[in-house]
């Protein structure tokens, strides 16, 4: 196995687990809250931030470094195709609006939700914040799943137009043998060391 094929791999795991993550707990959340049962809310907030730790949290870092290190070893360029932009933007985005309002809501409400009681007496302060973060928090998917889909476009539309570092390793010497060949009176289609390569990588 390459290592080009490991990082792909790899990178496809962490994209399961970040997509999933964010599905899934959202429908634990809105699960959770229709029961109006303060232990089952809890328990599932208290997953919620359990799952975004162990998770999320890591899915995202290895996105980032296998998405990365996969795009310098193909000489990919992420920035100048212009869905590979969108969809860098798209996740920063995404990891902006967890961090700086999805997850200080869950924690608000997770703190609301270890006082509930019979009487319900903060309840209606608990479903405000839900309101909130569901309308923030479906702007997060949109981003994330947005993100995914321009990037499998991208990787579509770059086809071909790209090589990884040791094909292009591999080429270069059998062009330059070919044009010295020339350069001597030889035909350039004559065979020549390194076409063999060239041939088994066209």
């Amino acid at each position: 196995m390459s290592i080009l094929v490991l990082l792909r791999l790899v990178h496809l795991v962490a994209v399961v687990v970040f997509l999933g993550d964010i599905a899934v707990t959202a429908v634990w959340r809105l699960l959770a809250d229709r029961t109006r049962e303060p232990r089952v809310i809890v328990y599932a907030l208290r997953l919620v931030l359990f799952t975004d730790k162990y998770l999320l949290t890591p899915s995202v870092l290895v996105l980032v470094i296998t998405g990365f290190l996969s795009a310098y070893l193909r000489d990919i360029p992420l920035w100048s195709n212009p869905f590979y932009a969108v969809a860098q933007i798209l996740f920063m985005a995404s990891g902006v609006l967890w961090n700086l309002v999805l997850r200080p809501v869950q924690s608000r409400q997770l703190a609301i939700a270890e006082t509930l009681g019979a009487s319900e007496e903060h309840f209606a302060d608990y479903l405000l914040l839900t309101k909130k973060w569901l309308r923030w928090g479906v702007l997060t998917m949109v981003c994330a799943f947005g993100s995914m889909v321009l990037m499998v476009l991208g990787s579509e539309r770059g086809r071909g137009l790209v090589q990884p570092r040791d094909a292009q390793a591999l080429i270069a010497p059998s062009q330059g043998i070919q044009e010295r060949a020339y350069l001597q009176g030889q035909p350039r289609s004559s065979p020549v060391p390194g076409d063999d390569v060239v041939a088994l990588l066209e």
